[in-house]
């Protein structure tokens, strides 16, 4: 299961959803890419808050898991 949806992204090549599910604390992140493809990422929430340090959708996600 994916969990709850927590923020969308529009870019201009895909589009991209966010997901964290309780239970298990993984961040799940959904490319929808161009011609129908999709792309499915899964991160634990300490990985995710790593690798995205300092970043707008960074802060933005792990305010919205209310795990700050």
């Amino acid at each position: 299961m994916k969990g709850k949806l927590i923020h969308t992204e529009h870019r201009s090549s895909d589009v991209s959803e966010y997901y964290f599910n309780i239970s298990t604390k993984l961040i799940t992140e959904v490319k929808n890419l161009r011609f129908n493809k999709t792309k499915k990422y899964m991160y634990s929430l300490e990985q995710f808050s790593k690798s995205n340090q300092g970043t707008k959708i960074g802060k933005l996600i792990i305010n919205k898991s209310n795990l700050k």
